[in-house]
This record gives structure tokens, sequence and C-alpha cells, in this order.
């Protein structure tokens, strides 16, 4: 699953989406710089997934992590995060922008044998795949 192709995609999503807060225009009222951190991460994504080669996995990636609209990101924020107001809600949508979802970076940028490790550390039974292994 990680090759050369998409490890290189993945390298190249985190890099942009760390360049985010330089990209947006501070001097937009909050809902406006939200709204371009959420495009730019949004482009960047879609961007990154065109770059893929593997167009099976690129399939699952949109399937279980899709884009979301701005409306329904909001209401996410505003719902299920707890925030009080818009204000808040806005700026935690423009410090997620630059955050990368650790799961897919391990999945599509280290070996495979640190991807298992992982995911069995995640499920409790590390210690006995680590022993079948060797």
């Amino acid at each position: 699953m990680s090759n050369t192709f998409e490890k290189q995609a993945r390298l190249w999503y985190q890099k942009k989406v760390a360049s985010i807060p330089f990209e947006i225009n501070k001097e937009d009222t909050l809902e406006q710089q939200a709204r371009q951190a959420f495009k730019l991460r949004n482009f960047y994504r879609s961007e990154a997934r065109k770059k893929m080669r593997n167009k099976k996995e690129v399939k699952r990636l949109e399937r279980d992590f899709p884009n979301y609209t701005f409306e329904k990101l909001l209401s996410k924020k505003l719902l299920k995060k707890g925030k009080k107001s818009m204000d808040e809600a806005y700026l935690d949508i423009i410090r997620t922008a630059t955050k990368t979802n650790e799961e897919i970076d391990a999945m599509l940028t280290k070996p495979k044998i640190i991807n298992t490790i992982l995911k069995l550390g995640k499920k409790g039974n590390i210690h006995n795949k680590i022993r079948s292994m060797g």
C-alpha cells in the first residue's frame, strides 16, 4: 500500500496544509479566513489524491475520509465539538486545517511492518503478533 507515489503525495499534502496559515488573508473576517482555510485544505487533499497511483486506496480514502462541505464542518464543530460561538468554530476550522490524519500519515509513509504494529497496538494484541513474527 505504501509505495513511493503514495508517500510522495502524502508528504506533499503535509507540507501544503502546514502552509495554510500563511496563505489566508488575516485581514478578512474570521468566517472568511475559516472558509479560505477550509477551501485550501480540501483542495490540497484532492490534489494529493490525484497524485496517488493506487486508485483503490484513493477510493477508500474518498469513502472513509470525504471532503465535507463548509456548512457540514461548521455544524460538526458547533454540535459535536461543543464550540460555544461561531468565532470559536471558525478558529477551530482554521486551526485544524493544518492537521493531518496520523493514521493515514503512517499508512502512506511508513514501512508495512510499522503499519502492522500501529494497527495491532490499537487493538491491544501487538505482543501476540510480534511473538508470532519471530
